[in-house]
């Protein structure tokens, strides 16, 4: 066999036996087959009662899940916070929120006021300057005006002297 030779029927039969042992370990026998087809009816209710009693040993019944229930609603009530609960604190919570919000927009208010004043101070310091000298010009720009009409009166009764003076030469002369 393992040099390559041809397998003997002594050999294949020995082979056969050796396996059949372990053939009949993993597989079913017909003898196998036939008992489990003639279970009678006592036989599945037997088996019924059996699995019932490890299914309700390993799994939980509807008497286990209440009791859990019971005792898991009770836990929560004490550990979490309910609907009630939160109510009465949502408006103090929100007071806080507002007292917060207040706080840091003052405290904005401040800031902005500081650098504005620190940022435009120079500037409005500039400006009143500059508005100082504007309103001299106004002031000097009236009173030139008002010497301006003074002048142009004079220079009306200087021409109507002249005309007059004039015009009496022309007629005396």
């Amino acid at each position: 066999m393992p040099n390559g030779e041809p397998v003997t029927k002594d050999e294949m039969e020995q082979l056969f036996a050796a396996n059949n042992k372990e053939m009949e370990r993993l597989f079913a026998t017909k003898a196998d087959l036939d008992q489990a087809l003639t279970a009678t009816k006592s036989d599945f209710k037997q088996l019924l009662t059996d699995t019932k009693a490890e299914f309700e040993q390993l799994f939980a019944t509807k008497g286990d899940l209440d009791r859990a229930l019971a005792t898991t609603k009770g836990d929560f009530e004490r550990l979490f916070a309910t609907k009630a609960d939160l109510a009465s604190t949502e408006g103090r919570i929100e007071q806080l929120l507002a007292d917060q919000a207040n706080v840091i927009l003052d405290a904005v208010d401040e800031k902005l006021d500081e650098k504005l004043d620190n940022k435009f101070g120079t500037v409005i310091t500039k400006l009143d300057g500059v508005m100082k000298e504007l309103q001299t010009h106004r002031e000097e720009d009236v009173f030139g005006a008002s010497q301006l009409r003074r002048h142009d009166d004079q220079l009306l009764d200087h021409a109507r002297r002249i005309n007059t003076l004039e015009t009496s030469l022309a007629s005396g002369s």
